[in-house]
């Protein structure tokens, strides 16, 4: 069982060695750039539908607070008229309207609060994109710099004695000394 153990772990180490060198930190900075562009698109997806939440929830509390204003006129009609159960029913929907005002009031907290932590969460993301999207520039034109060097310090030249004869006789010529 031991040599099987040992077997095993050392073919997952060759293995993520090779994965390891198959990796470029270019590939790998890139997806994370597409991850992070992901992330910032969700999150303002998320935070423009809470804006609208909150919007549509801010408009159902102003037609709260107006039949909140007309039950407190009807209720005082009720009183004036010694109408005590149609005060009594009047009181009730009142407290209904109330609780449901209140409730309303705490959801709007709520979304604020949550709208507020997404608008920061992306100021930050947004900063880390671009710091990332700098360090894969550098990365990337630092690549081409180093591959454009590289042809011309791998490039081996084999240049013979005729090349060099021909190459010669043609600097005579254009100096006239032929």
């Amino acid at each position: 069982m031991a040599l099987i153990n040992r077997i095993t772990r050392l073919f997952a180490a060759d293995l993520n060695a090779v994965l390891d060198r198959m990796e470029t930190p270019e590939v790998i900075l890139k997806q994370a750039l597409r991850e992070m562009e992901e992330d910032i698109n969700k999150d303002e997806n998320n935070e423009k539908s809470l804006s609208e939440e909150k919007s549509y929830t801010t408009m159902k509390l102003d037609d709260v607070e107006k039949r909140l204003q007309q039950i407190v006129v009807e209720l005082d009609l009720c009183f004036d008229s010694d109408e005590i159960e149609l005060a009594r029913s009047h009181v009730k929907r009142k407290l209904e309207i109330q609780t449901y005002e209140q409730h309303l009031k705490r959801k709007i907290d709520l979304l604020n609060k949550n709208i507020n932590e997404i608008i920061n969460k992306l100021k930050t993301n947004k900063k880390r994109l671009s710091a990332m999207q700098q360090k894969y520039e550098l990365l990337t034109d630092s690549e081409c710099q180093v591959t454009n060097d590289d042809y011309f310090t791998n490039m081996n030249p084999t240049i013979n004695e005729e090349d060099v004869d021909i190459a010669f006789l043609r600097e005579k010529q254009n100096r006239g000394l032929l």
